[in-house]
């Protein structure tokens, strides 16, 4: 497989330990057996591609391009070998169930898990939608509130407690909210004394682009799968629960788009 990143970046040596392994060796295999084969009657030389040959997917960069040249050869032989004993073909197995397939698919899901986590407390912008609790001891004296969590979709409610814990809920005529700001500003008309000395209010809110990946901006998207990207490449030193150990080059300059800037 090589190491899991963007093209640009994959070693030389990395690069060619992949093509020495999965081309070159198959490669001088079937050279040194040609002759054999082609005096049996039935010779066959099948090669083992994989679907990445086909859906090449980001930061499987070398392995897809192995597996690529891989069935070319195939089809070449092919074609040399026509008229003679052997048959080349190249199959696809397709994923196949094991207990090394199975670690890795959960590593990848771990590591997938705690980029998207380490994204979001850093720029404050959740990806798909959640839902957040605000409390406060006390309003503001400017009035107006800051959601640290954007994009912002909706202010579910506002909710005040007095000393013996009796709640009211605050109408939508009270407040008015900001979406569009950076973080989201909520400035309230009403702000009714609080009993509480601590935790008195409470603004329940969503955030996120969607309910589903599919609504997440690609370049967040990009981000997350780069940094996942970058610590599966050091998986062997340093576990999902060790991260975030380091950051890969060109991240910081993706994610600021996505910082918040507004100072309070």
């Amino acid at each position: 497989l090589g190491t899991l990143s963007p093209l640009g970046h994959v070693e030389a040596k990395v690069f060619e330990q992949v093509m020495q392994i999965n081309v070159t060796s198959i490669w001088r295999l079937i050279r040194s057996l040609e002759p054999l084969l082609k005096r049996s009657e039935a010779g066959r030389a099948i090669l083992m591609s994989s679907g990445a040959a086909h859906k090449c997917l980001p930061f499987w960069g070398p392995y897809a391009i192995s597996k690529t040249a891989v069935e070319a050869m195939a089809r070449t032989w092919a074609a040399e070998t026509e008229k003679t004993g052997l048959k080349v073909n190249s199959v696809n197995p397709g994923p196949t169930r094991t207990a090394m397939r199975a670690q890795a698919e959960r590593l990848v899901a771990s590591m997938d898990l705690v980029s998207r986590e380490d994204f979001e407390a850093t720029t404050g912008t959740v990806l798909v939608e959640q839902s957040w609790r605000l409390t406060l001891d006390r309003w503001p004296a400017s009035h107006m509130v800051l959601l640290r969590r954007c994009p912002v979709r909706e202010v579910v409610s506002v909710t005040t407690y007095d000393q013996d814990g009796a709640a009211t809920v605050l109408g939508p005529s009270a407040y008015l909210l900001d979406a569009h700001a950076q973080p989201a500003r909520l400035l309230f008309s009403q702000t009714p004394a609080t009993g509480a000395a601590m935790n008195g209010i409470e603004i329940d809110f969503t955030a996120g682009y969607g309910e589903t990946g599919a609504d997440v901006p690609d370049l967040a998207k990009r981000a997350v799968t780069l940094l996942a990207a970058h610590w599966f490449e050091f998986r062997a030193a340093f576990g999902p629960e060790s991260q975030p150990v380091s950051y890969p080059k060109g991240y910081r300059t993706i994610i600021a788009p996505f910082m918040q800037r507004r100072i309070a």
